[in-house]
């Protein structure tokens, strides 16, 4: 396994990361962004739209509910999603939503239990544990420069 989310991931953790977008056509128009996943000693980047993370998002809030996912991150994808005047493939529409996902992961791998969750697994389409998943640290987790991210105020 190689790349900056490797050189954290002990084996056995879970390390997921935004790195990027494209643009996709099938089976409409649309945005998709790219997760670095490193789970064990597997690597790999799946493609993902805003409208999963959301749906990530939802899941989590129900099974952690001690964890305060909340209203404060709710109000900041409905802000993305419903953004006025402006097309969700607009550049800047694009680039305002691949920061928002990146801090929501970065602080979503500083909470315990949650990179190695079923709602994780099935974000991925994977089977973390069979890939020998196990929780980490999610301060050495959440990225090589980015403290664990605290949700941006409202």
């Amino acid at each position: 396994v190689a790349g900056p989310a490797a050189a954290l991931a002990g084996p056995g953790a879970v390390v997921l990361k935004v790195v990027g977008h494209c643009l996709r056509a099938e089976p409409d128009t649309h945005t998709a962004y790219e997760v670095e996943v490193v789970a064990g000693r597997a690597r790999r980047v799946v493609l993902r739209r805003y409208s999963a993370f959301v749906a990530l998002h939802k899941a989590l809030r129900r099974a952690y509910p001690h964890l305060g996912l909340g209203l404060r991150w709710d109000r900041h994808f409905l802000a993305q999603k419903a953004r006025v005047g402006s097309h969700r493939l607009a550049a800047e529409v694009v680039r305002a939503r691949m920061e928002l996902l990146r801090g929501y992961v970065a602080g979503l791998m500083a909470l315990p239990g949650v990179p190695v969750s079923p709602e994780v697994g099935q974000f991925l389409g994977m089977d973390l544990a069979a890939h020998g998943a196990r929780a980490q640290d999610g301060a050495s987790a959440a990225g090589e420069s980015a403290p664990p991210a605290a949700p941006p105020p409202p």
